[in-house]
């Protein structure tokens, strides 16, 4: 057993290899499971404390227990989502006005003709639409549909993209790919230009959506993207570490998208175990693990993904707040890069579509260590308030090396999945580390951070970024810093790291009190913007100052703010001659 592994959060059940559809990707059909070995709702009570459990299938409304398994479920997890085709549309809403709290997802694979044509059913669009229509008219909440893209569909899943938004329910998206269950080897998408261009166009139409939910799904269709390239991961494969599936008979596997090709294992069958804790941390698991570890495949889907994107968050947000920036700026992704692997120590084997042996052995003998994102843990040194919700917090430095307008993740200590991306208020110069922080009413993260005194043990993961200072050396190059509240953070790095350049800072703020987050910098070099009273250097937003000044095409611009500050200053420089290649953005976002 290995000591470090940790019980898992998320689950999925395939309940059943039974389908009532004829897929042409999936020839599951063909082989159905027995419906007198098929696991019992009683077995399931094994399971351990989850967050989040998938039923799945087959189609899970065939079984006629789908009730008893569902109540099982949410004794287990207080969120349960249903995979379905919703071709049985009065049993999957009977379920629902039952489990008023149930997710339902339905698989549409496209617009009637082509949905149909694929699902191998007359009528199935059309009752998978009225299924969702019926759970809407019901009240339930968390209801979508996804789609699995292949040669025949990727131009329809843009139009059922548009109907989800019209409709307000969650759109996913897949790729088509091979498993071990569904009896098929041949399933790859051939005219990769066309699928892949309709995957860019839906993620440029995710990131100008208001809520970043939608950002993040757009870097998961990256991800898509990377996959039919044929590229590695974009972030490891942890399946079998933090999620498990179970399919009809019992077994546990660490994910759906095994192959015999390559290789198949299950870490046990929860039938022979007392407890799930015990098949769990058997050596039979941990050693189902370390084949996950050295996967050949490189598959990319929501159950494997979702959980990496989450653990390792500060490469899928840094990706998201440069996208989302120049989305607001209206510039499209750049279709002919795309973002290199994310080192985080995974393992290189991983991914590399090799056939046969999954090389473990040799992996593990040869001792690989990635080079990994430094991690610090680190105690508080002060927490000064500064204004009413923005406080300056001071940790010890321990020899963390940094540039100046970097960011680190920082959160409680060993609390990871509290933490949250800060710039640097201090400078690499400095013997301390501080950030300027404003708490929010809804950001969890601040207010834990605002409330920790000095001595509290807190983690740094990092640094990232790219927004630094342009030819900070030449003594004639002119720089103008534009922030937005606690955006004033990189530039009071930059200036004290690089106290000779020459420079304007303009601030905008609604209150002249709150510029005390400008301490100590150069009173003659700094223009705040105040709003809301009659203090200040200047009554109106920075916008309303800018255009009154002449400002040189060659002049390095340096916008950090909210999103909707760093369009309109963007826009205003530009249109005042400003070089687009001499304005650098870095976007803030409330935690």
């Amino acid at each position: 057993m290995n000591e470090t592994t940790g019980m898992p959060t998320d689950a999925s059940i395939i309940t059943t290899y039974r389908c009532c559809m004829k897929c042409k990707m999936c020839h599951i059909w063909k082989y159905p499971t027995d419906i007198n070995r098929e696991i019992k709702p009683r077995e399931l009570e094994k399971l351990p404390p989850l967050k989040f459990i998938n039923i799945t299938g087959g189609e899970p409304f065939v079984r006629r227990d789908i009730d008893e398994i569902v109540e099982v479920a949410f004794k287990k997890a207080p969120r349960v989502v249903i995979s379905t085709a919703g071709y049985h549309a009065d049993s999957i809403l009977a379920l629902a006005e039952k489990f008023p709290k149930i997710g339902i997802r339905v698989s549409i694979e496209g617009l009637s003709t082509i949905n149909d044509y694929l699902r191998g059913r007359d009528s199935g669009f059309d009752r998978g639409l009225k299924t969702l229509l019926g759970l809407r008219k019901m009240g339930i909440k968390d209801i979508g549909f996804g789609i699995t893209v292949s040669d025949n569909n990727s131009s329809d899943m843009l139009d059922l993209y548009e109907l989800s938004k019209n409709l307000k329910m969650e759109f996913a998206t897949a790729s088509f790919h091979n498993s071990y269950y569904f009896h098929k080897q041949d399933n790859k998408i051939l005219n990769e230009d066309e699928v892949i261009n309709n995957f860019y166009e839906l993620t440029d139409r995710l990131l100008t959506e208001n809520h970043p939910k939608s950002w993040f799904r757009a870097f998961f269709n990256v991800g898509l993207i990377n996959y039919i390239k044929g590229n590695k991961r974009l972030l490891p494969c942890e399946a079998g570490s933090v999620n498990f599936f179970i399919e009809p008979y019992g077994d546990v596997y660490p994910c759906n998208g095994l192959e015999e090709k390559y290789w198949k294992e299950s870490m046990g069958n929860i039938r022979n175990y007392d407890t799930f804790e015990a098949l769990w941390l058997s050596q039979q698991a941990d050693k189902v693990r370390n084949l996950v570890r050295t996967c050949p495949k490189n598959c990319w889907m929501v159950g494997t993904a979702a959980p990496v994107m989450k653990k390792y968050i500060k490469h899928p947000l840094a990706w998201v707040v440069k996208q989302k920036a120049k989305s607001l700026m209206g510039i499209k992704i750049d279709r002919t890069r795309l973002p290199d692997q994310f080192n985080v120590g995974q393992y290189p084997l991983q991914g590399d579509l090799r056939g046969g042996s999954t090389g473990v052995v040799a992996a593990i003998d040869e001792g690989f260590t990635g080079e990994v994102d430094n991690r610090l843990m680190t105690h508080v040194l002060s927490n000064t308030m500064l204004t009413e919700n923005v406080f300056l917090f001071e940790v010890q430095r321990n020899g963390f090396q940094y540039k100046a307008g970097q960011n680190v993740s920082i959160g409680p200590s060993l609390e990871y999945h509290k933490s949250r991306d800060y710039t640097f208020y201090s400078a690499p110069s400095e013997d301390t580390m501080k950030f300027l922080i404003r708490e929010v009413g809804h950001g969890e993260i601040s207010a834990t951070l605002k409330h920790l005194k000095p001595g509290d043990k807190v983690d740094i993961v990092g640094p990232y970024g790219e927004f630094e200072l342009q030819n900070p050396t030449e003594k004639t190059q002119k720089h103008i810093f534009i922030a937005s509240g606690v955006g004033i953070g990189p530039f009071r790095s930059f200036i004290t790291q690089h106290p000779d350049i020459d420079y304007m800072l303009l601030h905008g703020i609604r209150y002249a009190h709150e510029q005390a987050m400008a301490k100590g910098i150069d009173p003659n070099h700094y223009i705040s913007c105040v709003t809301a009273d009659d203090g200040g250097n200047f009554q109106g937003r920075v916008t309303k100052y800018l255009k009154t000044m002449v400002i040189r095409s060659e002049t390095y611009c340096y916008i950090c703010g909210n999103p909707h500050m760093l369009r309109s200053v963007y826009d205003l420089l530009v249109e005042k001659g400003v070089s687009r290649d001499y304005i650098l953005t870095e976007p803030y976002y409330a935690y």
